[in-house]
């Protein structure tokens, strides 16, 4: 990600954004299981697994804003979030087309988490509905309750659920939201691009000085060290 030149041919950047999401979230789950196992705990078996761990992780570990969290439900109105200034009255007014620059950038990020919780819970209901079907019918109602004990077992929603789900659109419901741009819309992919690798370089960096104090400067230089020389060797 790092090393493609889409300073150089910016025209690359509509398509380099069709993997760019998946390369992502593949690099924070890499260094994500890293982590893990370098704080003593099991590997986790599936993604939804590892966004579980990484939930658990993040608020003792991790700096804001990659601390946030989005927890609660089943109804939008009882999502809460921890380690920010907003509630779910003012996520729900803040525009998803606002400028950053002049928004409120708490409830911009509540609402990547709040929608992000939302699909998940949706996804959750409606595979539940589909169990034990009576005859004639597609699918069944779900109870509150019902509703409720799903949502006591989702983990608290953050950056990595939200960086995951980009990684599903991206592959399944719409890979090519960059790829016919126009020359202005193609500024915005090549912006597009450069966010995203800012914001893994700055999660797979946090997760990187976890690992250095947990196993020492010595082990971690090896391991970088092996990793540029096969890099190298990749890339001759």
């Amino acid at each position: 990600m790092d090393t493609f030149p889409i300073k150089e041919n910016k025209e690359l950047a509509p398509t380099a954004n069709l993997w760019l999401p998946v390369q992502v979230y593949y690099a924070i789950h890499g260094v994500g299981l890293a982590t893990i196992i370098s704080l003593g705990q099991a590997m986790p078996n599936d993604h939804r697994a590892f966004r579980s761990v990484f939930s658990d992780i993040s608020e003792k570990y991790l700096p804001e804003p990659f601390n946030s969290k989005c927890r609660g439900g089943p109804n939008d109105q009882q999502f809460v979030f921890d380690n920010l200034k907003t509630i779910m009255k003012n996520v729900k007014q803040q525009s998803n087309l606002s400028n950053s620059k002049y928004a409120n950038i708490e409830s911009l990020l509540g609402k990547c988490l709040s929608t992000t919780r939302r699909r998940f819970l949706d996804e959750l209901f409606d595979k539940e509905r589909r169990k034990s079907i009576r005859r004639g019918k597609k699918r069944r109602n779900l109870s509150r309750n019902a509703k409720q004990l799903i949502t006591e077992k989702l983990h608290p929603t953050t950056v990595t659920d939200f960086l995951y789900r980009m990684r599903i659109r991206s592959n399944y419901e719409d890979p090519d939201i960059h790829l016919y741009a126009s020359d202005k819309q193609a500024y915005e992919a090549v912006r597009h691009y450069e966010d995203l690798l800012f914001l893994t370089q700055a999660i797979v960096g946090s997760l990187s000085v976890i690992m250095l104090r947990k196993i020492g400067k010595q082990a971690m230089d090896s391991i970088e060290s092996r990793f540029t020389k096969a890099t190298e060797a990749v890339s001759c």
